[in-house]
């Protein structure tokens, strides 16, 4: 009994502390800046691929917390950058351009539908859905059963995100439908839970985050993740030995 209260009191303390760090970036201006662009032969239509650098162009002396994982299968031809999909289809951005950003796991204005809480200045945030993580981390590291080719399946990918986060109501037929159903199996039959090291930025046009503009993806080192993995390992050994 004492090894489970020992457990679930580390459970506590992990989520207290995820939960305090979210909570406290809007204690200050936002100060983590990235330089968002589009390069040809990348992109489909007014969506992803977007490619993103940590930093702007003029200083890029201004290093993301958590940083960013860069040099993934997805990112190879860009160096030094990463490549990332928008969420929300009515919000939108001047490429290239530097915005100001947070790392959360929700679109803080929640774009056409979906809004499902009141995180961040919008009041109105939205949370990352688990198969857009799905899609996102599979894309990056070139694991999508489907397969991904450039440019053609740029679109399909983004209207399937779309489509997961509620900004579009009706799935293109063709690749679209075909990572959406990806995504749907591997979520419904728990081949795939939660996030995984899947982050959303939220873009802002001021330090103040006065003015909004889109949600983009990410991925990041998720240390509090692996916690997680070996607390829960701990808890099936304890059963086990029960």
């Amino acid at each position: 009994m004492q090894k489970l209260v020992r457990t679930i009191a580390l459970l506590g303390v992990v989520a207290l502390f995820t939960s305090s760090a979210v909570a406290g970036i809007y204690d200050n201006p936002a100060w983590m800046k990235g330089h968002f662009s589009r390069v040809a032969g990348f992109f489909a239509g007014n969506g992803g691929e977007f490619t993103v650098k940590e930093g702007d162009s003029a200083n890029m002396g201004q290093p993301w917390n958590p940083r960013p994982i860069i040099g993934t299968w997805s990112d190879t031809a860009i160096v030094g950058q990463f490549q990332s999909f928008c969420i929300e289809k009515n919000e939108t951005v001047f490429i290239p351009g530097d915005y100001w950003l947070d790392i959360t796991t929700y679109a803080t204005m929640g774009g056409v539908a979906g809004q499902d809480g009141n995180l961040g200045p919008g009041a109105s945030s939205d949370s990352l859905n688990p198969r857009t993580a799905y899609l996102y981390q599979n894309f990056r590291y070139n694991t999508l059963l489907a397969g991904y080719g450039r440019p053609g399946d740029a679109g399909a990918l983004q209207d399937a995100i779309w489509f997961i986060e509620n900004e579009i109501t009706a799935l293109p037929a063709g690749r679209a439908t075909v990572y959406f159903n990806e995504a749907e199996t591997a979520v419904n039959t728990g081949v795939w839970a939660g996030l995984g090291q899947v982050r959303t930025l939220n873009l802002w046009g001021d330090a103040d985050r006065t003015l909004f503009k889109q949600d983009m993806l990410t991925l990041v080192p998720v240390p509090g993740a692996a916690v997680l993995g070996v607390v829960g390992l701990s808890l099936v050994g304890w059963f086990r030995r029960r």
